[in-house]
């Protein structure tokens, strides 16, 4: 194998190597199996108090649970964090705003 080749095979695998390394391994998802998300949007229409959680009210795991889902519009739900409130209410009240918090299967 001539000079070059070799220099093009090591470049390539240095930036496979380099591909594998910029994943984050502490992400929820690749640290804690999940079996649910948490799919969040803004609420419309009139709403019930009686079907809405105040975000002050869940724990502080099912906060970041339910920032991340709001950010991005999903999230995953670790195996530790219960997902009681979404399943007892339907929307959940957060900075003056209600949004509809659903759980679906993994």
């Amino acid at each position: 194998m001539d000079r070059v080749h070799l220099h093009v095979l090591v470049a390539g695998c240095l930036i496979v190597l380099a591909g594998c390394a910029a994943t984050n391994p502490l992400s929820p998802s690749n640290t804690q199996n999940s079996q649910y998300h948490l799919h969040v949007q803004q609420a419309d229409g009139n709403i019930s108090a009686d079907d809405v959680v105040q975000f002050d009210e869940l724990t502080p795991a099912q906060q970041r649970v339910f920032k991340d889902a709001l950010q991005k519009g999903i999230a995953d739900v670790p195996n530790n964090v219960s997902i009681d409130p979404w399943t007892h209410y339907r929307y959940v009240r957060y900075d003056n705003d209600t949004y509809v918090a659903v759980v679906s299967t993994a």
